[in-house]
């Protein structure tokens, strides 16, 4: 799963309560043996995660376009809000992606300002189920 682990982008995939899918691009990290990703505990992935943990990923650019010949893969989700858990998902993602942690932060930042932020920061964790 080498291409995970170098891609800037993934289109995460999680699932409405019928059962269709809804992608969003997100930065990942590898964590330990699984992948992680940073979101907010209000935002409609997590959401959708509570009630169905299934998760796909597929490489794709910074707009969940991805090629159609691009690997999926599956994985079961879980959303953790440890601090300790965060702080270390937030510093590889920083390694990895270097200023535009910081270009993000004072996007993000300014949202909370006008009351429009994501909430929280909880870490969703997944493995990748092989087959």
């Amino acid at each position: 799963m080498g291409e995970l682990d170098t891609a800037m982008y993934v289109s995460m995939t999680t699932f409405k309560r019928d059962g269709s899918p809804a992608s969003t691009p997100v930065w990942i990290v590898r964590s330990g043996d699984s992948y992680a990703v940073i979101s907010g505990d209000k935002t409609w992935k997590v959401r959708r995660l509570s009630r169905d943990p299934r998760v796909e990923i597929r490489v794709s650019d910074g707009r969940s376009r991805s090629a159609p010949s691009a690997t999926v893969y599956a994985g079961k989700g879980e959303i953790d809000s440890s601090p300790e858990v965060i702080h270390t998902v937030r510093e590889l993602i920083a390694a990895k992606y270097g200023f535009r942690v910081k270009l993000v932060g004072i996007f993000y930042a300014i949202q909370r300002k006008r009351g429009r932020g994501d909430g929280d920061s909880v870490v969703i964790r997944f493995a990748i189920v092989p087959g």
